[in-house]
């Protein structure tokens, strides 16, 4: 839907935030005369929900995982233009937990024993996928108390740990 307002070249490079979002909203075709660098996750999130077609426009990498997860609920084919590789642990969790299809895009590995537990607690799924040995005692415990069918996972870690 376009709106017959004009607005000035000036006034459309200085707009930011929820601003730009709107008046893009409104008229994508002002697209090219705005500063999309401006924009944080949650304002490029709610862009691309209204506008995929800009995905090659901003810059994916501020995403967090909630707003990516937003994003991907709506447009999964963004996913395939996100380097998965910068995402920070924490909102690859969010991911994993969402949006189960991306699993092989993640990389795992990067997990360390406090993600793990995050990602366990809330996805056992991939329990299988996770590296057991990188979690401390405290780990075991706390996710052992929510989730005690992951023992079978822990002891052979255990037995690499201690021998």
């Amino acid at each position: 839907m376009s709106h017959n307002i004009k607005y000035s070249d000036e006034y459309l490079k200085n707009l930011k935030g929820g601003q730009l979002v709107h008046v893009l909203s409104a008229n994508k075709d002002l697209v090219d005369k705005c500063n999309l660098n401006t924009l944080n996750s949650y304002h490029t999130a709610e862009l691309l929900i209204v506008h995929k077609d800009f995905a090659d426009k901003v810059n994916l990498n501020i995403l967090n995982g909630w707003d990516l997860s937003n994003i991907l609920s709506v447009h999964p084919e963004i996913a395939d233009k996100y380097d998965f590789t910068k995402m920070c642990s924490l909102n690859l969790v969010e991911i994993l937990c969402n949006h189960e299809k991306l699993a092989e895009k993640c990389n795992l590995n990067n997990l360390d024993g406090y993600d793990i537990v995050h990602l366990l607690r809330k996805c056992p799924k991939y329990a299988s996928k996770c590296d057991f040995t990188k979690l401390n005692d405290w780990n075991r415990e706390y996710l052992l108390a929510e989730r005690p069918e992951l023992e079978i996972y822990m002891k052979p870690a255990i037995k690499a740990i201690h021998g």
